[in-house]
């Protein structure tokens, strides 16, 4: 996987490009930029971070048709204040816990495996069953 990173320095931006990860771990983050990420992965956590703008997990917008997989999702105290997106994406183990997705959380063609006691919640009492 290839990753890029941009980070907002004052009028200019930086990116910077990170090759052959596996594992993303973001702790304590704000994200003022797009967030998308197209590759397999072994894990994926997002832990007390705030997404100002979109956070895209293999867009399918962009003509992407192509199935990925990532084993392991965690989202743990982590706010999304524009549209979350997670497309076509086969998870094995789904964990999401006191988050909130202020705009569309769209889950397109995913497939989760495993989540928490084998069942995914969301507020207004919708629950997705894992079988």
């Amino acid at each position: 996987m290839i990753a890029t990173i941009a980070k907002d320095n004052g009028n200019i931006e930086e990116f910077i490009i990170i090759q052959n990860i596996r594992n993303i771990k973001f702790i304590d983050c704000k994200f003022n930029n797009d967030f998308m990420i197209k590759n397999n992965l072994d894990s994926l956590e997002f832990n007390n971070c705030i997404f100002e703008e979109r956070c895209y997990i293999n867009n399918q917008y962009e003509k992407n048709t192509n199935t990925i997989n990532i084993n392991n999702v965690k989202i743990q105290k982590t706010t999304f204040n524009k549209n979350f997106k997670l497309h076509n994406i086969i998870i094995d183990y789904f964990y999401i816990i006191d988050s909130d997705f202020i705009k569309n959380a769209d889950f397109y063609k995913s497939h989760f495996k495993n989540g928490l006691e084998n069942k995914i919640l969301f507020s207004k009492r919708l629950y997705i069953y894992i079988y």
